[in-house]
């Protein structure tokens, strides 16, 4: 009998044991709390889990829990050791270690039972990733600096891609791709209920409730589904935090991110097509409001939510490295091929932002006054 998509899931998760969690350069937040959450259940699993993602997570997921932590890239580098633990008698419910002046004592706290010598085993060498997971990527590309420092490791495992982007090349061994889910969030999130076999504790719910909130501004975007509504539902039954949730997205901004909107509010221009709203700003903008080139995501994500009408809105700003950075949020229908051959560029990734729009990041050498010129 042919297993279903989710058993087949469900069966690469439990054969892999070094499992690699990858999302694009600049994933949004549906995109890290979706990865997240499956972050917190795989190792709940006893999996060793490697999330790739920004070290410095925003305020807004501050719903987070600590355990969740992301790296901006891995290491691969032989010469360690692998530290093998049997969990067949005894779960393990916690592991820490104290450095000494020339050892180091590692250890391993079962939840229930004990652990004995004969269930700790050693292996030369660095465990290699025998699963990827990707999330949000529409291909292998699309993960930039992770493909371009190790495309041979992500062509070389098998591969899980989940994806609500009707970009997605289906480069996984599983294709989990759904064009009709609200956020990636919701599709991990869906995946993962249908599988009695999968434990969700409530720090993953939250995350996966945290993603679908933000994807659908609190359920308001048209982008969503009866499936929505179910999925959240049965999140908060497993405890997601709904309140925590609601007071990191959208009831707590930092202000300089306020201060770095309103400049871009009052710097707002429609093009001569009335197509697309934009804004430029400069290093004066930046230091006036306390904020960086690192905000400039958040600032077009605050301006996205509060306007209508327009195919595209974009921020365009020049940074400290005689460079110019072009933000912008585009219907699917947005040619980015197009834009970055104007540009000279190569297409950047691009990932879901609010509803139908995406959000692509080009970085070019042009000024600002050119960008605007060429671009509109």
């Amino acid at each position: 009998m042919e297993l279903s998509l989710t058993q087949q899931i469900y069966e690469l998760c439990q054969k892999s044991q070094s499992i690699l969690i990858a999302t694009p350069d600049h994933a949004d937040y549906d995109t890290l709390s979706a990865a997240a959450g499956l972050a917190i259940i795989l190792e709940r699993h006893g999996k060793a889990v490697f999330l790739i993602g920004p070290e410095t997570l925003p305020e807004e997921l501050g719903f987070f829990p600590e355990s969740v932590v992301f790296k901006k890239e891995i290491s691969l580098a032989s010469g360690g050791l692998t530290i093998l633990l049997k969990t067949q008698n005894a779960q393990l419910d916690e592991l820490r270690y104290v450095v000494e002046s020339e050892r180091v004592k590692i250890f391993l706290k079962p939840k229930e039972g004990k652990f004995v010598a004969e269930d700790v085993t050693v292996e030369s060498g660095v465990s290699s990733i025998d699963l990827v997971i990707t999330i949000g990527a529409s291909s292998l590309e699309s993960l930039g600096s992770l493909y371009s420092a190790h495309a041979d490791l992500l062509y070389g495992v098998a591969k899980i891609n989940f994806d609500k982007s009707p970009a997605n090349e289906y480069f996984g061994t599983i294709n989990s791709v759904d064009v009709v889910a609200s956020s990636n969030a919701e599709l991990v999130a869906r995946t993962l209920l249908a599988l009695d076999s999968f434990e969700v504790p409530s720090t993953a719910a939250t995350c996966f409730l945290g993603g679908i909130m933000q994807a659908t501004s609190s359920f308001q975007f048209a982008s969503t589904t009866a499936n929505t509504f179910v999925t959240a539902s049965s999140l908060l039954r497993l405890g997601a935090d709904q309140e925590l949730v609601v007071q990191h997205l959208f009831k707590t901004k930092q202000f300089n991110l306020l201060k770095l909107w309103g400049r871009t509010l009052a710097r707002l221009e429609e093009s001569p097509s009335g197509q697309t709203l934009f804004a430029v700003l400069n290093q004066q903008d930046f230091e006036k409001s306390g904020s960086t080139e690192a905000d400039l995501p958040n600032a077009l994500r605050e301006l996205v939510k509060n306007v209508s009408g327009f195919a595209s809105v974009a921020v365009i700003a020049g940074t400290n490295r005689s460079s110019t950075l072009l933000v912008l949020a585009g219907l699917p229908h947005i040619n980015n091929n197009s834009i970055a051959q104007k540009l000279g560029l190569a297409t950047p990734s691009s990932s879901p932002l609010f509803g139908q729009f995406l959000m692509t990041i080009f970085e070019t050498s042009l000024s600002p006054e050119e960008v605007v010129a060429t671009f509109l």
